[in-house]
């Protein structure tokens, strides 16, 4: 699912339409900027909140951001909500003055008064996330439920998310769905990708890859990383378009260079096996270390393997065991296994046979053939643990049931040696 940050959409387009509208049949910037003067001499909130934003704006007058303060906060504290929003933004964003989520909760709560969906929208998106104020789910999806009654399509998105999750709400995948449509309609690339996913998988709805594939590519024209991806799976499986591995190759790679961790592990190995192009495998490499360096612990252990191997890049054992612990750590099991291996051969860290023995334990009870056949050796040899044959043997076995071929191999002697040795 994809994930969002607390924002503050249509923070500008709010200021913009406040600002046209305190404009509007004025001859000049100046005669705009002398009238919002004479409002504010008068006390008129509006007329207030307009002269700050001519400071902040340069509307007649030059740009003083200090003065535009100054003036928005009179006329948030004169009873203007479009200034109490303004403000509550400048201390959410840190703009003209320093960042302060208790008084931005502050302005907010009073600003709502007002009714504006994007108010209510961020309010929502502070309870949602505990900024400023004590996290609450429900209060959260009230406030979204508010703005998405006056079809906002930020807030309509965001109650989705929690209807999908059943998060301040009680689940509700088919109204999420719902939800998400209509965001979708207005142009939200997250909505229209989040549509997609729904339609994809079934959740909310009967599956339907169609459906599925035009939603993702709506918000993939968009520039929406997260759907180029899925449209990459789309044209890879055939689902709701021809199988096209050359486009699910291009949509990866484009998703990839947007930033997107999981495109750029799979764009690699596209590349290392030439699904939808020659290989690659300097190109493989790139694009695993791209991701590998975001985290993603699959191309960690990629790039670990090309750098044990020297595939797409000079071998070096050392980088090699940077990305295999990392990789481990973050619970890959054949990098478990590889990691292990390290400290049984004591070359680029001292050997700790104990050590060894616990990560391919772990790796082993992952299912791990590697590691399987490597604690079946630590048994036999009784290296870094009590020898034990016959768990050795249960361990080859349980290798070889997963075609590892030293495994066949070694299970077969060791069964001929203590059938001998009775």
């Amino acid at each position: 699912m994809e994930g969002r940050n607390m924002t503050f959409h249509g923070r500008e387009e709010m200021l913009r339409g406040v600002r046209e509208q305190l404009c509007k049949g004025y001859a000049s910037p100046e005669d705009a900027y002398a009238d919002a003067q004479e409002g504010a001499r008068a006390g008129i909130p509006d007329k207030i909140c307009f002269l700050a934003e001519c400071y902040l704006y340069g509307i007649g007058t030059d740009i003083d951001n200090d003065e535009g303060v100054k003036w928005l906060k009179k006329a948030a504290e004169a009873g203007s909500n479009a200034a109490q929003y303004s403000l509550a933004s400048m201390y959410i964003d840190g703009i003209y003055i320093e960042r302060d989520y208790d008084e931005a909760f502050r302005w907010l709560t009073k600003s709502v008064e007002g009714g504006a969906p994007p108010a209510y929208y961020t309010l929502g998106t502070m309870y949602e996330n505990g900024i400023g104020c004590r996290q609450d789910f429900a209060k959260a999806a009230a406030l979204y439920a508010k703005a998405a009654e006056q079809d906002y399509p930020d807030a309509e998105f965001s109650l989705g998310q929690m209807y999908f999750n059943g998060t301040g709400v009680a689940k509700d995948q088919k109204k999420a769905l719902d939800l998400y449509i209509k965001a979708a309609e207005s142009g939200d690339s997250r909505a229209q990708n989040e549509a997609g996913y729904c339609f994809s998988t079934g959740q909310g709805t009967r599956q339907d890859y169609d459906e599925a594939f035009k939603w993702f590519s709506l918000s993939a024209e968009q520039g929406n990383a997260v759907a180029l991806y899925s449209l990459a799976s789309c044209y890879s499986g055939g689902l709701g378009v021809e199988r096209d591995p050359a486009k699910a190759l291009e949509c990866c790679t484009r998703s990839a260079d947007l930033g997107y961790p999981p495109a750029q592990y799979s764009a690699g190995l596209s590349y290392l096996r030439g699904a939808g192009c020659e290989r690659n495998s300097g190109e493989a490499v790139r694009y695993f270390e791209m991701s590998a360096k975001q985290g993603f612990p699959p191309a960690e252990n990629s790039l670990a393997f090309c750098y044990m191997s020297g595939i797409g890049v000079k071998a070096d054992e050392r980088m090699a065991f940077k990305w295999f612990e990392r990789a481990a750590q973050a619970g890959i099991p054949d990098a478990m296994a590889e990691y292990g291996f390290y400290f049984m051969q004591g070359q680029i860290v001292p050997r700790n046979p104990q050590e060894g023995v616990k990560w391919f334990r772990r790796a082993a009870g992952k299912g791990n053939a590697e590691g399987q056949y490597y604690l079946g050796m630590c048994y036999e040899a009784g290296d870094g643990v009590e020898q034990d044959l016959n768990a050795a043997l249960q361990y080859y076995m349980r290798a070889a049931q997963q075609g590892h071929a030293n495994a066949v191999q070694r299970a077969k002697q060791l069964q001929q040696w203590m059938k001998g040795n009775k």
